[in-house]
């Protein structure tokens, strides 16, 4: 999935699930409750009361003095043979829970007058409360009671695209989650420290009905879980389960969330987001090249998430794991559709980026720490003064990645690290010798590591945050509080601090 594509494509799924999830699911309730009430088709009367004051009416009196107190007009629609818009009778019983008739008949005259002192709106709205909306927010549109089912399909869908990114699961399994199959694992402090999501794998499994799965999920997953939970009815255990809002289970049937629905949605969802943000600047649009517009499709998000897992240190052993791929190399030819294949352009991209640390790291004339600081600055300056001998400009990816494979200066930069690698001093080295395994790093021991700022500031992180449990008193096992202070002062030791 191209960068135009998945950045803002996932910026507004997001924003769907994180801060408009609670607007679309209060508008769900009110609609809810509107429409299981009426209008109905058997008029309220009390017994023996003169004909016209039927408890219909006297609801329908109540309603209209609601609106003349709140200064709201009475809903209306727009009728193509009048040109004008006219009075919703029918939802107007459907707010008082009366017949239509009672609104019709019996109160007709005093809806008239209520539309003469209050007039007609352009639609027939749910009162739910306006959001505020931050600088940069998304504002939705007063509910209208004919759209409200749109807007939850949106939600669905955009919780379908958050699962689905940042979970890896296949559409199959991703249709399989049933309310509760999140846990939350926490630590001795109460912490999260993992978020499970349980659900049923097919591919590969001997039984066609699947095998239990588990995937470990961020956050973000946790929040489209929750929202789908309250989307569906209590008593619906499947999260991707055809809305209840269509009036039969035919309907129903009819809109079950098969892929081939699930990619419609989708398409939807990009159509309107891209509508909202003309003019608006929120957020940029998706894929808005008019002439080449991209179709998402459910397997899309699966390959996408591939891609950046492998790019990271141990990329390819994490991926495996979370994609319940049996080898390692299964999962490095995962993108095997890919012209150049899977693992050759993501190691293009590592050279690259290698290749622009290194000019940053000589232009900014970055202070390195560690053992092998000194090191690693000589073959900065080195690399870009080849660099410039050979007329290399930073913005031409094919020349940099070129001139790095070349040159090789064997500098590796890391969340914790920057490796300055000599396969003679290495500790990491278990499966090869011309690069460093990143994921089996022994920073303490090993005199290949130097650190720029960033490296500082994760390793001070890190710091205060064993120095917290240590303050807390929340760690009482000698063999834990024993590792915790020797892990603090070999950080000390490797940063040049004090305690």
């Amino acid at each position: 999935m191209p960068e135009t594509v998945l950045v803002p494509l996932m910026t507004w799924a997001m924003k769907w699930v994180e801060e408009l999830s609670e607007e679309v699911l209060e508008a769900m309730d009110a609609y809810v409750s509107l429409r299981n009430r009426g209008p109905r088709s058997a008029r309220y009367r009390t017994e023996g009361a003169p004909v016209g004051i039927g408890i219909g009416e006297r609801r329908i009196v109540k309603l209209l003095d609601r609106y003349a107190v709140e200064g709201r007009k009475l809903p209306g629609w727009w009728n193509e043979k009048t040109g004008s818009y006219v009075v919703n009778y029918a939802h107007i019983a459907r707010e008082a829970d009366c017949t239509r008739d009672a609104a019709y008949r019996g109160s007709k005259a005093l809806i008239t007058q209520a539309v003469n002192d209050l007039g007609i709106d352009d639609g027939s709205y749910l009162q739910v409360p306006i959001r505020v909306v931050a600088p940069g927010g998304i504002q939705l549109p007063r509910f209208e009671y004919k759209d409200v089912p749109f807007y939850l399909e949106m939600l669905s869908v955009a919780c379908y695209i958050v699962i689905a990114f940042f979970s890896g699961m296949r559409d199959a399994e991703i249709k399989s989650l049933r309310r509760g199959c999140l846990t939350l694992d926490k630590d001795s402090t109460g912490r999260v420290a993992r978020r499970r999501v349980s659900g049923i794998a097919f591919k590969g499994e001997a039984d066609e009905m699947g095998a239990p799965a588990t995937w470990i999920v961020g956050d973000p997953v946790r929040k489209a879980i929750a929202a789908l939970e309250r989307l569906q009815d209590e008593g619906q255990l499947h999260l991707f389960a055809a809305l209840t809002y269509r009036k039969s289970a035919s309907a129903r049937q009819r809109d079950a969330m098969d892929h081939r629905k699930t990619n419609s949605e989708m398409n939807r969802f990009v159509a309107w987001c891209n509508e909202y943000s003309k003019g608006k600047g929120v957020v940029d649009q998706i894929a808005d090249d008019d002439e080449n517009v991209w179709k998402l499709a459910t397997s899309q998000f699966r390959r996408t998430l591939a891609w950046f897992i492998a790019r990271r240190p141990g990329g390819s052993i994490a991926g495996a794991i979370q994609f319940r791929h049996h080898s390692v190399q299964m999962f490095e030819g995962y993108a095997g559709t890919s012209d150049s294949g899977f693992r050759a352009e993501v190691e293009s991209e590592i050279a690259m980026a290698r290749g622009d640390y290194l000019v940053d790291l000589e232009s900014r004339g970055v202070e390195l720490l560690g053992p092998a600081g000194d090191i690693a600055r000589d073959r900065a300056s080195k690399f870009v003064g080849r660099m410039r001998f050979a007329g290399i400009v930073a913005d031409n990816p094919k020349q940099m990645k070129l001139l790095v494979e070349q040159e090789e200066p064997g500098v590796y930069p890391g969340e914790f690290v920057t490796c300055v690698f000599d396969a003679s001093k290495a500790k990491c080295l278990r499966h090869r010798a011309d690069a460093p395994e990143m994921e089996a790093c022994l920073p303490f021991e090993c005199r290949n590591v130097s650190l720029d700022t960033a490296n500082v500031e994760a390793w001070l992180e890190d710091l205060n945050l064993i120095e917290g449990f240590l303050e807390s008193g929340s760690v009482t096992a000698p063999f834990v509080l024993s590792r915790l202070r020797m892990r603090a002062g070999k950080i000390r030791e490797l940063l040049g601090v004090t305690s």
